[in-house]
């Protein structure tokens, strides 16, 4: 059985969608323990918080995981302000947690913007190393 299949008998007619693509996405990894692991480290998280969140044994709030599937798996492509460019939504957050630096002009422009308000951004202005 797939970990989608799975989750969906866990979680009843009441799986929400964010929980069907993590399941989803561990399927197509390869549906075992190295892909939940896989998956979790995309994600930021450790393998037994995405393994108890597709089990329904996660006690914790889920809100910020959610929140981070959303951000990565089930966003479409968007227009980054500082780049110009299309990216998906796994490189939008890949941008915000990069460090400021001073030596790469793009990085500068990307860590500015990230915290400077714009809309696919989940920071809030902050300030981290450099302004």
């Amino acid at each position: 059985m797939t970990v989608l299949g799975i989750a969906r008998q866990i979680h009843g007619g009441a799986l929400p969608d964010w929980i069907a693509e993590l399941a989803t996405r561990v399927d197509q990894a390869g549906g075992n323990t190295k892909a939940t692991r896989e998956v979790a480290t995309q994600l930021g998280y450790s393998h037994s918080v995405v393994h108890e969140i597709l089990r329904g044994k996660y006690k914790a709030s889920t809100d910020a995981v959610e929140a981070k599937v959303r951000a990565i798996y089930m966003r479409g492509a968007l227009r980054c302000p500082a780049t110009g460019c299309e990216i998906s939504g796994a490189q939008c957050e890949t941008n915000q947690r990069l460090p400021f630096s001073t030596a790469n002009p793009m990085r500068a422009r990307l860590w500015r913007a990230c915290r400077g308000g714009c809309q696919h951004s989940a920071l809030t202005t902050e300030r981290e190393g450099a302004a």
